[in-house]
């Protein structure tokens, strides 16, 4: 984590802000965060907003919140070697933006410290794109004898922009074409993998399977589902 602002509302309206300090980051995946709230009211309920990596964010009240946007995906992606599950750090400088909301109650004794847990989440999908090439089909004594290889692997119709408190995606396709990325050889002449960052939340993998080859080109289209959970998806391609 590379920066934090935690929000409190009561109502719509923000009744207190924190901006996390470096100390406070550092522990903050490991022990609870205590500090004194002013004016909170004993048995009312408060609505609390936490935003990481995203700066010192500001917002008047909620409504405002809701209505900020990210419009940086492209910052998220790059080559294979700094995307795969072995990069340690991420392309974006300041970190994986996430945020999470919770609602909860306050005590009828606030002399007592109220405990509230907010658990957050990335806003942009981890897609990964495996490239499969059928061995049956291609090579040495088979249909085509020739081999084949995947050179790259781009994303052309993403979404440029999200609200940056999880909602509803939108359904419509969006306009923007991502860097093309170098596929990674994971087994030369059959296997190849790509990995993209894209909004909205969650992750998703589609396997893609060369069977063939069918005039000059070939595609798959990928149906999207349940993008809380990780979604696999095969699609065979050539004939």
């Amino acid at each position: 984590m590379k920066s934090a602002k935690l929000f409190i509302f009561r109502t719509g309206n923000k009744i207190f802000e924190k901006y996390l300090t470096n100390s406070e980051l550092s522990v903050l995946s490991t022990q609870p965060l205590i500090f004194t709230v002013p004016g909170l009211i004993p048995s009312t309920s408060y609505d609390y907003y936490m935003i990481i990596n995203n700066g010192d964010v500001t917002a008047a009240n909620l409504t405002a919140l809701q209505a900020l946007t990210q419009n940086d995906i492209a910052s998220y992606n790059g080559t294979w070697s700094s995307v795969n599950d072995a990069s340690t750090t991420p392309n974006r400088s300041g970190g994986f933006v996430m945020t999470g909301n919770t609602s909860a109650t306050t005590s009828a004794d606030l002399t007592q410290t109220q405990s509230v847990s907010i658990t957050v989440k990335r806003i942009t999908a981890k897609v990964d794109v495996n490239t499969v090439i059928d061995n049956t089909v291609f090579g040495s004594g088979n249909k085509y004898t020739g081999t084949l290889a995947i050179d790259s692997a781009i994303i052309s119709k993403t979404q440029s922009t999200s609200s940056l408190l999880l909602g509803t995606p939108p359904t419509t396709a969006g306009t923007l074409p991502l860097a093309k990325q170098i596929s990674n050889i994971a087994t030369p002449n059959s296997n190849f993998q790509n990995r993209f960052y894209l909004f909205e939340n969650g992750a998703y993998t589609v396997t893609a399977n060369i069977k063939g080859l069918s005039g000059t080109s070939v595609s798959v289209t990928v149906t999207l589902s349940d993008w809380k959970t990780i979604v696999n998806q095969n699609a065979n391609l050539g004939t």
